[in-house]
C-alpha cells in the first residue's frame, strides 16, 4: 500500500481526537442502541477520509473535485454496464441512448457507443491500467468523453495516470460498511440525497451502486440499466472476441480476476451478488442493496428504475423495460 501524503505528523496528532467528536456526533445522529457503534462510527469517519484523498489527486496526476461537472439534458438517464446482453442492443435502440443522457460503468469504455462519461474504478492488473491508458484516456477519438475514475484505490496502490491532469475527474466517496438494514436506512435516509452538491457520493458495493447514487443526485426521475446482467461472468466482449480491442479487454478482466482470486465463468454470478465475497467486505450483495434502496430511496425521492436485459437478475427486483418503449426526453 502506497503511503498517503495527508497523513501527516500533524494528522496523527489531531486525528485521535477528531475521531472522539465524530463517535459524539454519531450518538447524536444515530440511535446507537439499535445497531453496532463501532460501525456507525467508522462510516461516520470514512466520510471524512473521503474528502483528504482528494488531497492525493497531484500525485496521480489527474484533477479531483468535490462537485463533479454535469450537463443534465434528459430526465432519463442510461447507465451502461459490460455485461454479454449489450451485444443484444440494436442500433435503433443505441440511436434512443445517444439522444438521452449516459454513463458507461468501468469497462463500457471497450464498446465503440460513446457515453456522456465514463465512470472507473480501476482493476488491481497492469492490464487494466495499461487498457485505459490506451483505449480512452490518451485516445483522441474520444476525448469528448468525460472520465471519472475513484481516486481511493488509485491512491492507496500508488498508480500515475499518464495523461493530461484534465482529462481526468477524480472523485472520492464514502463507503458504508455494514449489513445491519437500520444503520443503513439511517445513514441512507441523510446522506444519500443531500442538499449539498459537494457531499460524498455513496458506494456500497459496487461502482454501479455509486452511478446510481450519482444519477439520484442529478435529479433523474428514470434510469434504465443496460447490460446489467450479473447471473454470470460473461462480458460482451466474451462473446465476440475477435472484434477489435476485445482481445485487450479479455486479457485486462482476466488478469483483474486473477489479481482478486474470483472465478470467472458463464456459470458464475456476477462477484458483486456474490454473497461470499460481500460478507467479507461488511457489506450487502448489490441484489440486497438495490432491494433496500428501492424500498427507501427510490420511494421517498419518487425515482423510477428499470432493466433493459429481461434475463437480469435485477428483474426481481425492477421492470424490464424494452429500451425501445423509453421516450427521449430532451431538455
Amino acid at each position: 500500500m502506497s503511503k498517503l501524503s495527508f497523513k501527516t505528523t500533524a494528522y496523527k496528532f489531531y486525528a485521535p481526537w477528531l475521531y472522539k467528536f465524530i463517535k459524539v456526533k454519531a450518538n447524536f445522529l444515530f440511535d446507537i442502541k439499535e445497531a453496532n457503534p463501532s460501525e456507525v462510527y467508522a462510516m461516520l469517519w470514512d466520510r471524512y477520509l473521503a474528502k483528504k484523498y482528494l488531497q492525493e489527486s497531484k500525485r496521480i496526476g489527474a484533477t479531483s473535485s468535490k462537485k463533479l461537472d454535469w450537463n443534465k439534458r434528459s430526465d432519463t438517464i442510461f447507465i451502461l454496464g459490460t455485461g454479454s446482453s449489450i451485444n443484444q442492443v440494436t442500433n435503433e435502440q443505441w440511436q434512443i441512448i445517444k439522444k438521452n443522457d449516459s454513463i458507461g460503468v468501468n469497462y463500457f469504455y471497450f464498446h465503440e457507443f460513446t457515453p456522456n462519461a465514463h465512470f472507473i474504478e480501476l482493476g488491481r492488473s497492469n492490464e487494466a491500467l495499461q487498457a485505459v491508458h490506451q483505449l480512452l484516456l490518451n485516445n483522441s477519438e474520444r476525448d469528448t468523453e468525460s472520465v471519472f475514475m475513484q481516486i481511493r484505490h488509485l491512491a492507496t496502490n500508488g498508480v500515475a495516470l499518464k495523461c493530461e491532469p484534465k482529462r481526468v475527474t477524480l472523485y472520492s466517496p464514502t463507503t458504508m460498511k455494514s449489513t445491519n438494514p437500520f444503520i443503513l436506512r439511517s445513514y441512507l435516509k441523510r446522506y444519500y440525497k443531500p442538499s449539498s452538491s459537494n457531499s460524498p457520493l455513496i458506494h456500497h458495493s459496487s461502482t454501479l451502486d455509486c452511478v446510481i447514487n450519482f444519477a439520484v443526485r442529478q435529479g433523474y426521475k428514470k434510469i434504465c440499466l443496460v447490460g446489467v446482467d450479473l447471473n454470470n461472468n460473461t462480458y460482451f466482449w466474451d462473446n465476440e472476441p475477435e472484434k477489435q480491442n476485445n482481445d485487450i479487454a479479455i486479457r485486462a478482466t482476466n488478469a483483474d480476476y486473477q489479481a482478486a482470486n474470483w472465478t470467472r465463468g458463464n456459470q458464475v454470478h456476477h462477484a458483486s451478488v456474490n454473497k461470499e465475497i460481500n460478507d467479507k467486505l461488511n457489506c450487502l450483495d448489490l441484489m440486497s442493496y438495490l432491494r433496500l434502496l428501492k424500498d427507501t430511496e427510490f420511494k421517498n425521492h419518487n425515482i423510477e428504475m428499470v432493466v433493459a436485459n429481461p434475463h437480469s437478475m435485477l428483474t426481481s427486483i425492477f421492470p424490464y423495460q424494452d429500451i425501445s418503449d423509453i421516450a427521449d426526453v430532451e431538455k
